[in-house]
């Protein structure tokens, strides 16, 4: 009898060590060492399948944490160049008498720096609020809302040609948030207007497909190369041409523009070409659309 109860208690210390093994790893286990992994035992047994999907949670949290800190990395890093600019202009201003044509012209830079900052502040906003919540769900009059858009948007740009080309000729609804969904189409139509030459025209077109309601957004601006297309989601990305330099922006747009897509199981594809234009193609499914 001794003699089986050793034996009983010795496979039941056994059968509980990899338990044991998995709770010791997993209380050392700190937002500093998300790299570290639970030990899998060598059966294939629900413990070795525990272990398994814990370790998968934690390489989620632990890209999920580094793309925090990458996020508020850059975050810092675009709010501080414009504030440093601004301090460095007042510090010339203090520094001796000047005519009054400079200071006008200084306080002149420091209000676009300004503008710039408010922009990036509004669009971090956006994130922020996308990361926390989705918006509810409504019915949206997909074509009403793309005309009122073209038409807002030609009022506050008169002097380019933005044209609408609508190839569906009854009413459609789609269930998202009309908010949400002009935000999308009113950022991609902005991009085109801004890496297109002024006398080119942007094209919108709306078209039944088998596979659902397409949106093509299309521009003869600058292009994208297929290195910089790769990381176009990117918060804060604006790729590596010289011509961006010039041209005003934080990089925050398609990244909103993503996730919003993402929110609202709405299909974004960008096809483009370097020095040719770019096509942006948005795809409502079926399962979001109604007449």
């Amino acid at each position: 009898m001794l003699f089986l109860f050793l034996t009983l208690r010795r496979l039941a210390s056994r059968s509980i060590q990899p338990i044991i093994d998995i709770t010791k790893k997993a209380e050392i286990i700190t937002k500093d060492n998300l790299n570290e992994r639970l030990p899998s035992s060598r059966y294939k047994d629900e413990i070795n399948s525990l272990s398994v999907s814990i370790n998968h949670l934690l390489e989620r949290v632990e890209k999920g944490v580094l793309r925090e800190k990458q996020f508020t990395s850059d975050a810092s890093h675009e709010l501080r160049t414009p504030l440093a600019i601004l301090k460095g202009n007042f510090e010339v201003l203090i520094r001796k008498p000047r005519p009054q044509e400079e200071y006008v012209e200084k306080i002149k830079d420091g209000i676009v720096i300004i503008d710039k900052l408010n922009a990036i502040l509004d669009q971090l906003l956006t994130l922020a609020r996308l990361q926390k919540n989705a918006s509810v769900d409504e019915e949206v009059d997909l074509i009403f809302l793309v005309s009122d858009i073209v038409t807002s948007i030609s009022e506050q740009y008169p002097n380019r040609s933005i044209q609408l080309e609508n190839k569906i000729y009854e009413k459609l609804y789609i269930n998202a948030n009309e908010k949400s969904t002009a935000i999308i189409i009113e950022n991609l139509v902005q991009n085109a207007i801004k890496y297109s030459p002024v006398e080119k025209t942007i094209k919108l077109i709306l078209e039944q497909g088998t596979d659902g309601i397409h949106l093509y957004i299309v521009d003869q601006g600058i292009g994208i190369s297929d290195a910089d297309l790769a990381k176009i989601y990117q918060p804060f990305f604006r790729g590596g041409s010289h011509e961006l330099g010039r041209i005003n922006g934080a990089g925050l747009g398609l990244s909103i523009v993503k996730k919003l897509c993402d929110i609202y199981k709405i299909n974004i594809s960008i096809h483009s070409e370097k020095g040719k234009g770019t096509t942006i193609v948005l795809l409502f499914p079926p399962a979001i659309l109604h007449s």
